[in-house]
C-alpha cells in the first residue's frame, strides 16, 4: 500500500477514534440516567429502552475497536 493511501487509513483511524470516544461520552451519560433512575422506573418501558440503548452503545464500542484494530493491521 502506497504512503497516500496509508495517510488515509490513519485519518480514518483518527476519525474512529474521536466517533468511539463520542459514543463513549453517550453511554456514560445513559448509564448515569439509568443508575439514576428510581427502580420503579428502570423497570418500565423508559427503564427498559435505556438498557436496550446501553446494550447497543456498548455493543457498538466493541465491533468499532475491532474494526480499528483490522485497520491498524495495514501496513
Amino acid at each position: 500500500m502506497n504512503k497516500k493511501r496509508l495517510s488515509r487509513i490513519e485519518n480514518i483511524i483518527s476519525q474512529i477514534n474521536k466517533i468511539n470516544d463520542e459514543i463513549e461520552d453517550v453511554l456514560s451519560e445513559e448509564e448515569d440516567a439509568f443508575d439514576s433512575m428510581p427502580e420503579g422506573l428502570q423497570s418500565s418501558l423508559n427503564g427498559e429502552r435505556s438498557e436496550m440503548a446501553i446494550d447497543a452503545l456498548s455493543e457498538s464500542t466493541g465491533l468499532i475497536a475491532d474494526a480499528k484494530e483490522l485497520l491498524e493491521g495495514i501496513e
